[in-house]
């Protein structure tokens, strides 16, 4: 994390010495770049955080569990499915069943 830090350091200081030779010909050259410079260390340092946290210990127990619940979720949909058909498959051959017998008594 220092190294990426001191790294991110030399790229602000030199696009901090590209504004500032930028800003002496345009008024606010420097303002817009400091607000671009900040936007992206916060989308920057949010994604890293992000990333420790994902990778982290609990982040991967996190995971762990989250998959955990949509393979049972999953599990349940085709239990479910399945015993839809199988019951729809028992009331065609119940109503076969009747059909036969009733063609029998005439």
């Amino acid at each position: 994390m220092l190294a990426w830090g001191l790294v991110w350091l030399a790229a602000g200081l030199v696009a901090f010495a590209i504004l500032a030779m930028i800003g002496a010909e345009l008024p606010y050259a420097g303002a817009a770049g400091a607000l671009l410079w900040v936007g992206a260390t916060a989308v920057t340092s949010y994604k890293i955080a992000r990333l420790d946290h994902d990778v982290s210990a609990g982040g991967v127990e996190r995971h762990r569990i989250d998959k955990g619940y949509d393979l049972a979720r999953e599990q349940l949909r085709h239990e479910y499915g399945l015993k839809r058909l199988a019951l729809e498959t028992y009331i065609k051959c119940l109503e076969m069943n009747d059909r036969r017998l009733e063609d029998k008594r005439r």
